[in-house]
């Protein structure tokens, strides 16, 4: 079972793959709409993850697998026998020669030349995993943060800098490092009655709560443009007994609101 480090050393490997796609090339914002849908989702504590998973089903007869949610990736997919190279996991892998409308796209097909990538085997499409064309992101305008009730001194221009998105696989929220430093100050003045707590991972700001029943966490909420306000739930400002952010290496890199800060929340992705 990895330990939480080790789910943090990994949150911080997906951004910097997200980020070096970001600095890659030149993303384009393309507005669709589309049917709305509504599915559970839990998060994936029982999988050793920090992310959020579904159960969904393949095949006929249905053949039952949980995957994660997430929104940097155009495409689903599962794992499927024979395979030489598949990552472990829980569930058996999805076989398609036991489903009988299992059908795999020609090279041709009007379904393959869709994907980003793609290559051809046997005259069949395969999936090009490692593309280095910019998926589909979603973009949200942050202009500001407010802490413990007061909007911190940090101009909108840094935030727009490098620009943030909307991620349901990251896992700890990413700011350009000016507003961090404001944020962070801001919250111990705020936690002052708790005394520090060493650094953890990609946490700099944490507090000792040992033998605690309650602890009174100072207000945190997003501010977006329009005026819009997303007051963040407890849950998503402390996690572990830390702050739950985390600075950019600059404040041109993209940041990104990640699933701890949506928790508690209705979110849509269209």
């Amino acid at each position: 079972m990895p330990t939480f480090e080790e789910l943090l050393d990994s949150d911080q490997l997906r951004v910097g793959y997200i980020q070096r796609k970001a600095s890659a090339a030149r993303m384009d914002a393309v507005g669709t709409q589309k049917e709305a849908s509504t599915v559970p989702t839990t998060l994936g504590s029982s999988l050793d993850s920090l992310q959020y998973v579904i159960t969904i089903s393949f095949g006929t007869p249905p053949d039952t697998q949980t995957v994660l949610i997430d929104t940097d990736s155009d495409v689903s997919w599962v794992q499927c026998v024979p395979c030489l190279q598949c990552h472990p996991q829980a569930d058996p892998l999805f076989d398609p020669s036991s489903s009988s409308t299992y059908s795999p796209f020609s090279c041709s097909s009007v379904a393959c030349l869709l994907l980003n990538e793609f290559g051809c085997s046997s005259s069949q499409c395969q999936y090009t995993v490692r593309s280095r064309r910019i998926p589909t992101y979603y973009f949200v305008v942050l202009e500001g943060i407010t802490g413990n009730g007061q909007l911190l001194d940090v101009a909108p221009s840094v935030f727009s800098a490098g620009g943030t998105i909307l991620d349901s696989g990251t896992i700890i929220t990413r700011l350009p490092p000016t507003a961090y430093a404001e944020l962070s100050s801001a919250f111990k003045a705020a936690m002052v009655q708790y005394p520090a707590a060493p650094p953890r991972s990609l946490f700099d700001t944490c507090f000792e709560f040992t033998g605690l029943t309650s602890v009174t966490v100072p207000p945190v909420s997003l501010v977006f443009s329009g005026g819009a306000v997303v007051d963040l739930d407890p849950n998503g400002i402390i996690f572990n007994g830390c702050l739950a952010f985390a600075a950019n290496r600059d404040d041109r890199s993209l940041g990104i609101i990640g699933n701890v800060q949506q928790r508690t929340f209705e979110v849509l992705y269209d």
